[in-house]
């Protein structure tokens, strides 16, 4: 529901919706928080967060290489953590 929204209230704006991907962990824990802080910081509509894992045949070459990169140091638990220092409300979608 809270897509819908974003997109209704853009929509009689008339802006358009930034979402910007990011995977977690690339190209440290570090710079992702960083980042992922300046994007929310700077007004992106939402976030497309990135778990990484070794095989993401379904994303193009510059995303497969963000996750390989993150994977030298990447876990589950990290990733929830960084999420959890961010402050992050997570959707799911299945």
């Amino acid at each position: 529901m809270r897509y819908q929204n974003m997109f209704e209230t853009l929509k009689k704006q008339e802006k358009m919706a930034f979402i910007p991907f990011v995977t977690l962990g690339d190209p440290n824990y570090g710079l992702s928080f960083e980042i992922v802080k300046t994007l929310m910081a700077s007004g992106a509509s939402a976030l497309e967060l990135g778990f990484a894992f070794s095989d993401p045949v379904a994303d193009g070459t510059t995303i497969q290489a963000s996750h390989l990169r993150a994977l030298k140091h990447a876990s589950m638990a990290k990733n929830f953590q960084l999420l959890k220092k961010l402050g992050v409300i997570i959707l799911i979608s299945l």
